[in-house]
């Protein structure tokens, strides 16, 4: 009797598509949720929105004579600006694709939102450290990897610029070759438990979603790595930055439901919104996010660029 073998082919298909789908390696980290981070709110009638930095408390009282009139002193104002810009992505689906999709990862409409929102939170990241990229304060040696000294520079200048500097309200983001750098150093000097595995650090990155991009709080600074930080000087180093609270500061318009009327989600208030276009000619769907957001520079003082080797 001849058998009916699996290798015969017949009632089988050569390959088959496991139905759980894995995330492509890629950059989703995020950071601009950071108390170090200022959001100036939302804008209303102007693509421009401004922050004014006053300096109330911060003068002194003058000796002056018995009897003697007093000058006055204006306060002093130090004025930033967010240029709030339209930011589109497009996602375009075949119906057989959809039809034949054994994962639901392009027929639901959950998935597409996660996927809107992960798109909306690396902008905003691509965004702040753009921005980070104006300051005028830096540390580090170019060619030369980074080191807890150079670290340590960072918090330093922050602290003599008069940020606020505590536990939790300093942001450090880094590029992860930079961040390397930081643990082959920590071992050579032989502080690696002292630094990465502190009680501290370790009970930080537990209370951190996956894929944030976290590393841990090390001298009070909470630390991110993320790809997007650019290189410097003709591609030799990477350019991270610390961060105090006001250094870097985003603004947004709240975007309002279509008065088409078209099949649309509106998410967190009008922060980002996701509509769905039917293109029947094509047999296609076409998914589309916007957001109206911008970053800039807020007080310069409060953010030191972290140049060192990009290799």
């Amino acid at each position: 009797m001849a058998p009916n073998l699996y290798s015969d082919g017949n009632l089988v298909v050569s390959e088959i598509l496991s139905q759980e789908v894995s995330l492509k390696l890629a950059e989703r980290g995020f950071f601009h949720t950071h108390p170090a981070i200022q959001y100036a709110g939302a804008a209303m009638g102007s693509a421009v929105s401004k922050v004014d930095y006053i300096d109330a408390g911060a003068g002194t009282l003058a000796s002056t004579a018995e009897n003697t009139a007093v000058a006055g002193t204006a306060f002093g104002f130090t004025r930033a600006s967010i240029t709030i810009a339209q930011h589109r992505l497009a996602r375009s689906v075949s119906d057989m694709l959809r039809f034949l999709d054994s994962t639901g990862t392009v027929t639901n409409v959950e998935d597409f939102a996660a996927d809107a929102a992960g798109s909306y939170a690396k902008t905003l990241s691509s965004l702040l450290i753009t921005a980070a990229q104006s300051a005028t304060a830096s540390v580090g040696t170019s060619g030369s990897d980074m080191t807890w000294a150079d670290f340590r520079a960072a918090k330093a200048a922050l602290v003599a610029a008069n940020a606020e500097v505590t536990p939790g309200s300093v942001v450090c983001v880094l590029h992860p070759t930079q961040f390397a750098d930081l643990e082959t150093n920590a071992a050579a000097a032989g502080v690696g438990d002292a630094v990465a595995r502190s009680p501290e650090a370790q009970e930080v990155m537990q209370a951190n979603a996956p894929l944030s991009g976290y590393r841990g709080r090390y001298f009070g600074v909470d630390v991110f790595t993320n790809t997007l930080i650019p290189t410097a000087n003709s591609g030799a180093d990477y350019s991270g930055f610390m961060a105090a609270r006001t250094g870097l500061v985003w603004a947004d318009a709240l975007i309002e439901a279509s008065l088409a009327g078209e099949r649309e989600i509106i998410v967190d208030g009008g922060r980002l919104q996701i509509d769905f276009d039917r293109d029947s000619s094509k047999a296609m769907t076409n998914v589309y996010y916007q957001a109206l957001v911008g970053a800039s520079l807020g007080q310069d003082a409060a953010v030191v660029k972290m140049v060192t080797s990009a290799t």
